[in-house]
């Protein structure tokens, strides 16, 4: 049906006849058409129901062509205001003071915040869930038992209900497919166990399907995680691979290539895998020299569990979700950091489509319009820089000290285009002195990097927010704390014992 639309053989139809027909699609289908057929917007005119269908989902509020949960469009619509009023003011509706127990360290500043210890030699995970009066998300704490295995990392995916644990087995790990919710065997796992690498399991490197085992041999395998099945090997750095959707691999080649710095895109399916798309980098100045760059990839949706109460899923749709490319370099102290929507990559796609070869976009034709650099600040333990992005959203990992009064401010990033757009016609109303936010179409970096007439410029709008840290942190120095981001709020780690931060502040929204 879809191929039909817009032909001129339903254009003389009533328009009550044409919502009937446009109405059976789903969001994604509506949001296409809307772009490129003339039959289309004129429906959306005529139809409330489908104006709410497309606002919805602009806000990321569709879940299989249908609006989540049991409230009408027009509530949903306004506890999205509501929400999002919350995080443009950021003002927190609860601050929650959580402290590790004995034996326990932090080793996900997420949300769900994991602990992770060993009572009596027995080693176990305690999850902490926060609650949401904005999204109706409830508090919930559970442990999940490791049935003896000796913990070495693990990987978790709340949309699935899964975690993935590997083991500190010698000579090689184990992995375990379990379920997040009660740690017994995931029904949808093909194999349980999968005797595989000998190294640490760090970010976001699976999804519906896919997982990543990492090698120390610079040989990275990816998995059916679902069938068991062996997909491919990718030749990078483990930090150096990250999926662009459920389909891609976007994959940081050793910087010393002859073509330069750049990023790989690996379809996996359809097979065969190959490489069908390459985006170049920035390039530094002479006596300058990439040392590496690694991958974080965004959580595209908000975490819930199938045994928790239904939650709003007040989040972008999955395709705004945002990619950071860190890159570090040999001969300054100073680390950068790229953002870029996966969807901006991902609208390139189309291209490979007519060529039988890997198609290689320059920099300059992509990076500048379409991404965001800056200096980063190194996170207080490996693996932990993925918890400061979410949806489209990042947080800086330290603190400041704001000149004006003196007060610790957290920095936070939006790169959401509806919110842009809504953000910008309030600026121009709203003395800047009143306002802890404001729209920036550019941001500039220093001039190690290989550009012409000056500085590296890149034009990603983008919304930056200053938020005052509670009462109970501004005593502190900004290198005590670390700041993380998830759906229902920001969480300030403080506190640390053997390099781990020991509590946490969890700031809900």
């Amino acid at each position: 049906m879809a191929s039909k639309l817009g032909k001129p053989d339903i254009t003389h139809l009533p328009a009550e006849t044409l919502i009937l027909i446009f109405s059976r699609l789903d969001y994604r289908g509506m949001i296409a058409l809307r772009k490129c057929c003339r039959t289309f917007q004129h429906a959306i005119r005529d139809s409330a129901e489908l104006r709410y269908i497309i606002a919805l989902a602009a806000a990321g509020l569709c879940e299989d062509g249908s609006a989540s949960g049991d409230l009408t469009s027009a509530e949903l619509l306004d506890k999205l205001g509501r929400y999002e009023k919350a995080w443009k003011s950021m003002h927190w509706t609860e601050h929650i003071v959580l402290r590790s127990k004995p034996g326990e360290r932090i080793s996900a500043p997420s949300n769900p915040l994991i602990w992770q210890s060993r009572p009596e030699g027995r080693p176990q995970l305690r999850l902490f869930y926060a609650p949401s009066h904005l999204r109706d998300a409830v508090q919930h704490e559970w442990e999940i038992p490791m049935n003896g295995y000796p913990v070495f990392s693990y990987l978790f995916h709340m949309t699935h209900d899964l975690v993935v644990v590997q083991t500190a087995d010698v000579p090689r790990p184990r992995f375990y497919f379990l379920m997040l919710s009660s740690g017994d065997p995931h029904p949808d796992a093909h194999l349980h166990t999968l005797l595989e690498s000998d190294q640490v399991m760090f970010g976001l490197l699976l999804t519906r399907q896919y997982l990543i085992i990492p090698s120390d041999t610079g040989k990275q395998t990816v998995i059916n995680w679902r069938t068991g099945r062996h997909v491919t090997h990718v030749m990078c750095n483990y930090y150096s691979v990250g999926f662009l959707d459920d389909d891609h691999l976007l994959v940081l080649p050793p910087p010393e290539q002859e073509s330069g710095p750049c990023m790989l895109v690996y379809r996996l399916q359809p097979e065969p895998v190959k490489v069908i798309m390459a985006f170049g980098l920035p390039s530094f100045t002479a006596g300058h020299s990439m040392q590496d760059c690694t991958i974080k990839c965004a959580p595209c949706g908000s975490y819930h569990l199938p045994h928790l109460p239904h939650a709003d899923r007040f989040v972008a749709d999955p395709i705004d979700q945002l990619l950071t490319v860190g890159i570090s370099e040999h001969n300054t102290a100073a680390s950068y950091e790229l953002v870029v929507h996966a969807r901006a990559l991902l609208a390139y796609l189309p291209v490979v489509s007519v060529s039988q070869t890997p198609v290689f976009i320059p920099w300059d034709h992509w990076g500048v319009t379409r991404s965001h650099i800056y200096i980063a600040i190194p996170p207080p333990r490996v693996g932990w820089l993925s918890n400061c992005i979410f949806g489209s959203r990042r947080i800086t990992i330290r603190p400041r000290r704001r000149a004006v009064d003196d007060l610790l401010v957290a920095d936070v990033w939006d790169y959401n285009a509806r919110r842009i757009g809504c953000t910008r016609l309030l600026q121009d109303t709203i003395d800047a002195s009143s306002r802890p936010w404001a729209v920036h179409d550019s941001d500039t970096v220093n001039n190690i990097w290989l550009t012409e007439g000056g500085p590296l410029v890149t034009r990603l709008p983008h919304i930056k927010v200053e938020m005052p840290l509670p009462e109970e942190l501004q005593h502190r120095r900004p290198e005590e704390i670390s700041l993380y981001i998830n759906d229902n709020g920001v969480i300030a780690c403080t506190d640390r014992v053997d390099g781990t931060p020991s509590v946490a502040h969890v700031l809900v929204f």
